[in-house]
């Protein structure tokens, strides 16, 4: 089914202007834009927060919650690290990685609305590695705070079970993708589900720029840059596709694999 022309078209994400909106202030890998008020934070419907009383948000974010701006390429938390503080991403992408036995592997891109370092309230230590792919913004509240209002709050305890609930959801669906799909449909898969995470978004569902590099996407569909490469370019090819660096429109539904063949 080709993309319908008569519908207004829906801005990109990320937006490209984004990273400017975003922009630090000189001087460091990571500055605090200070104490953001969580009551007015654009994406409060969508995150952690949600649910709230308008009391307890405002409580909330002018005691505990900071909005930090993350430089690209800057590492907010290493595996192994003492958990400081639980994050939402408020701009920007960030991805995730796992190392073991000395093999390293992206296991998620957190957009916004995304929590960050969530594994971590069981064992108070990061299991992953967090690094932002962009400039970036960030809403973090102090580990100790956010246990405390997580024991208070039934709709932010909801909100995190919800949360845990998609990850273990998202664990199952990558190890299916990982041990029994090929590598076209493992690429086909990613678009799929970054096209439907961007439209959750408010955004358009089949124009997107990748704010990922194709070896992190390598990695996290345990592929080859080439493989990832060689299926972009099929697809274009076939004139699904237009590829223009990491700027991806999508012109007609997502193929199944076998139409690649």
């Amino acid at each position: 089914m080709s993309v319908n022309p008569s519908l207004p078209p829906l801005p990109v994400w990320p937006p490209r202007a984004a990273s400017k909106a975003a922009g630090m202030a000189p001087g460091g890998d990571a500055g605090v834009a200070g104490g953001a008020s969580a009551h007015r934070c654009r994406l409060l419907e969508r995150c952690a927060l949600a649910g709230m009383s308008a009391s307890a948000v405002a409580e909330l974010g002018e005691q505990m919650v900071h909005q930090h701006r993350v430089r690209k390429g800057h590492v907010v938390h290493r595996a192994g690290q003492l958990q400081a503080s639980v994050g939402v991403v408020n701009s920007g992408c960030f991805k995730s990685s796992l190392t073991l036995h000395g093999h390293s592997q992206v296991v998620g891109f957190q957009i916004p609305g995304d929590f960050l370092a969530l594994e971590a309230l069981a064992q108070e230590h990061h299991a992953c590695e967090a690094q932002a792919l962009e400039m970036a913004t960030v809403c973090s509240v102090e580990a100790a705070c956010f246990a405390d209002w997580l024991a208070r709050e039934r709709p932010l305890r909801a909100m995190v079970w919800r949360a845990m609930s998609q990850r273990l959801v998202h664990a199952g669906t990558q190890m299916l993708l990982l041990s029994q799909m090929t590598a076209e449909e493992r690429v086909l898969a990613f678009l799929t589900e970054w096209t439907t995470r961007a439209h959750a978004l408010g955004y358009s569902s089949h124009t997107m720029l990748l704010s990922m590099a194709r070896h992190d996407i390598a990695s996290y569909l345990g592929l080859s840059v080439e493989t990832v490469s060689r299926t972009l370019s099929v697809l274009k090819r076939r004139h699904w596709l237009l590829v223009e660096g990491r700027d991806i429109s999508v012109l007609h539904t997502m193929p199944k694999a076998a139409c690649l063949a």
